[in-house]
């Protein structure tokens, strides 16, 4: 394998920081200083090699304060079109044979195995810097240690998206443990959860997500109405640049038309190898979000690490839409209503067994449709309950919710 040029160091450098280029702050590591000591080259040769890239437009520069000082220095990043560079040719090192010595055994792999062998922290710079002119890679070189004995690296995870807290949680603990029990399969990458609205879908997503917080990355988004492929996108996009990803928010901004095609093969790419958990909310109040569900869908299952959890209130309507992705990876519930015995947390000790039991055969144990009832004044209509039939009660409901 070729030795890299400085033009290549500096950029597979200056990628992992993409994400502090339009912060206030940067790191010195953006600096020539830090170039320097980085990419392995003497600090005079820096502006040199800096005002190859700017004439190529593949590297901007701004004065910027320093983490922790107060003197403003000389920065740089890469432009859009520097990271849409260094991603392809990222990609194409990846792919390139490597020798693996440790200690006594010698292993033949690719960049791109080795890097994700060592942990999704160390830099594919550092990587390179440790391959020798005959392509040989010596693992106690770089670690001290052989690779049995080395431990991972720590690696913080990211949440990115508002998520709706719940602030209470009944009723759904058996489906809880049955979307983990999901979740934790590598036999399955696609979790739906389906049901009417108000059923509890949201909170279930919520207190699902709780429980994986520091053990992968998460992503979250509800749909609206008025949001489009672009809108879905874009926000995937701001989620992939959080985890130093860049080249797909790169590429929607380089791109003056919408390039469907070449924006979802990108999505593809970026989450081939990531370990996440996509939670996609109200999925089909979004018919224009298919193509991006469907990209995700792809990648994991090529992916072991991917998951990919939807809510829907059409079960029938997702499974027509989505047919050409059927399967025994994925899998999904459908709530009921909520049984006589968690229905008691909405209305306490102010009704009696048969009162409750009358409401949740007439909401059909819908915890949002109880709870709007726990909030009305029950006692004249409950008290002559058995004296009508259910549609005279369910008359009398709603004349009450009206009024109230």
């Amino acid at each position: 394998m070729s030795r890299l040029t400085v033009k290549e160091r500096v950029m597979l450098h200056l990628c992992n920081f993409s994400h502090l280029r339009d912060e206030y702050e940067v790191v010195l590591e953006v600096t020539q200083e830090g170039i320097a000591e980085e990419v392995d080259i003497k600090i005079n040769h820096v502006p040199r090699a800096m005002k190859v890239l700017m004439e190529e437009e593949l590297i901007l520069v701004r004065t910027a304060p320093i983490r922790g000082g107060k003197r403003r220095r000389k920065s740089y990043f890469l432009t859009d079109r520097g990271l849409l560079e260094t991603n392809d040719f990222r990609k194409l090192l990846e792919e390139a044979e490597v020798q693996i010595i440790d200690g006594n055994k010698r292993t033949t792999s690719t960049i791109g195995d080795l890097r994700r062998l060592l942990g999704s922290n160390v830099q594919y710079l550092h990587v390179f810097n440790h391959v020798d002119e005959d392509g040989c890679f010596h693992m106690n070189s770089f670690c001290g240690q052989g690779i049995e004995d080395r431990g991972t690296e720590p690696q913080t995870y990211t949440l990115f998206g508002e998520v709706p807290w719940q602030d209470e949680f009944f009723g759904r603990e058996h489906e809880l443990e049955q979307l983990q029990e999901w979740l934790d399969s590598s036999a399955i990458s696609v979790i739906v959860i389906a049901g009417v609205d108000g059923q509890g879908k949201k909170s279930l997503m919520a207190r699902l997500l709780e429980d994986y917080i520091g053990e992968r990355h998460i992503f979250w988004n509800r749909c609206n109405p008025w949001d489009d492929l672009v809108d879905l996108t874009e926000h995937v996009a701001r989620f992939l640049e959080s985890l130093r990803r860049p080249a797909l928010k790169a590429l929607m901004r380089t791109r003056r038309t919408w390039d469907e095609r070449a924006v979802m093969e990108e999505l593809r790419k970026e989450m081939c190898d990531m370990s996440a958990i996509v939670f996609i909310g109200d999925i089909m109040t979004c018919a224009g979000c298919m193509p991006i569900v469907k990209e995700i869908i792809q990648a994991s299952r090529l992916n072991p690490e991917l998951k990919l959890v939807l809510s829907t209130t059409d079960n029938e309507l997702f499974r027509n839409r989505y047919r050409d992705h059927s399967g025994d990876f994925i899998r999904i519930m459908n709530l009921e209503g909520l049984k006589q015995a968690d229905a008691r947390y909405f209305f306490k000790d102010s009704l009696s067994d048969r009162q409750l039991e009358m409401l949740v055969n007439l909401s059909n144990g819908h915890p949002r449709t109880l709870k709007s009832f726990s909030r009305l004044d029950l006692s004249n209509i409950t008290s002559k309950a058995g004296e009508v039939n259910d549609d005279q009660m369910m008359i009398r409901f709603l004349q009450n919710l009206e009024s109230g």
